[in-house]
């Protein structure tokens, strides 16, 4: 569901669920709910099938008094990736490489404290920092 979420404290599921005709079972920001913006997404996991149909079908979902659209979420996990060496296929615990900048590919020092302005991606060498969306190597699947 996206829509308003300027207080990004909804109301508790029991409400949400009497505002929907439906039982909430459980909703996750998928946003950090600590930054306060004007609109957010939430996955709101309901307990009946057919009130998930229903509510898909309607095209939104009231929350507060407000109301927002609709979808079906899509799981998407994100790739393996160390935050040591920056490298695909490992995490930072089973690493035994050199440290490397995730803004600037530099061995030797944190993307924290890297003044670089020109960034280079570690996994594909990439213009843009290790961690990108813009990554070939982490996100094949947004660059075909």
């Amino acid at each position: 569901m996206s829509g308003r979420a300027e207080t990004r404290t909804p109301e508790p599921p029991e409400a949400m669920g009497e505002e929907n005709e439906t039982t909430v079972a459980k909703m996750t920001w998928l946003s950090n709910k600590e930054i306060a913006k004007p609109y957010g997404s939430m996955v709101v996991y309901l307990t009946k099938g057919t009130d998930a149909r229903r509510i898909l079908a309607d095209g939104y979902f009231h929350v507060g008094g407000e109301s927002g659209t609709t979808s079906v979420f899509e799981y998407r996990p994100r790739p393996v990736q160390c935050y040591n060496c920056e490298e695909v296929g490992h995490k930072a615990f089973q690493c035994k490489k050199i440290q490397k900048c995730a803004k600037c590919a530099t061995e030797g020092h944190h993307h924290s404290r890297c003044d670089h302005t020109v960034p280079k991606c570690v996994p594909c060498g990439g213009p843009h920092e290790s961690y990108s969306k813009n990554c070939r190597k982490l996100y094949p699947s947004r660059h075909e």
